[in-house]
Order: C-alpha cells, then sequence, then structure tokens
C-alpha cells in the first residue's frame, strides 16, 4: 500500500465533524521511500500535497512509511518510537483520536 493510499484511507476513517473547525498541515519525511508529503486538514478533509515541504506546518516527522499503519491502529505510543518529531505533536495525536472504527465489512445492497 503506498503513502497516498494510507493517507486516503486515513481521510475516510476521520470524522469529518470532529475536526470541522480545524485547520493545520503535518510534513511527513518517509525515509525508506525518499518521499516528503504535506497533508492539510481543512474542514475535516486529509488533502495530500506530495513532492513538497512546507516550512509552514504545524509538525514534521521523519519515519518509515510502514509506521503510518500505526496511525490507522490509533497506536500513538508505536508511532513515537519509530518516529522522529519536530513542532506541535498535538495536532497529529487530534488527527489520529478522530479517526473513527473500521466499518463491518458487510452493507445493504438496495437492488431496483
Amino acid at each position: 500500500m503506498s503513502a497516498e493510499n494510507i493517507f486516503d484511507y486515513m481521510d475516510i476513517l476521520l470524522n469529518k465533524y470532529a475536526l470541522s473547525a480545524e485547520d493545520f498541515s503535518i510534513q511527513f519525511n518517509l525515509t525508506d521511500t525518499g518521499e516528503q508529503i504535506v497533508i492539510q486538514c481543512v474542514n475535516g478533509v486529509i488533502l495530500q500535497y506530495h513532492d513538497m515541504s512546507s516550512d509552514e506546518a504545524e509538525l514534521s516527522v521523519t519515519t518509515t512509511k510502514n509506521a503510518l499503519f500505526y496511525l490507522i491502529q490509533r497506536d500513538m505510543d508505536s508511532f513515537t518510537k519509530a518516529a522522529q518529531m519536530e513542532g506541535d505533536s498535538t495536532v497529529l495525536t487530534d488527527l489520529v483520536e478522530n479517526l473513527t472504527e473500521e466499518r463491518t465489512k458487510q452493507f445493504n445492497i438496495i437492488e431496483p
């Protein structure tokens, strides 16, 4: 799974109403893939900007791509052990705390 897919999945799990008034950005530097990704949370939606860096980001995170799975699992303790962070880490904590539970794989199908 690519980093883009991981952040897309986080956006799907995100409780949009809880972060609707927030506006923050986080710079991710992925050491194993060499990617620089800025995510911005605006109106409860995660926007991604690849191959970019931001001096205005509230938080800068240097880690590996696979460590991003800790965020989806809402395991901040394991993530902080696997990452180096500079800046206001509360924005990442708020983001992770507002990821909802995974949905069940069953859903209703409406037929005509």
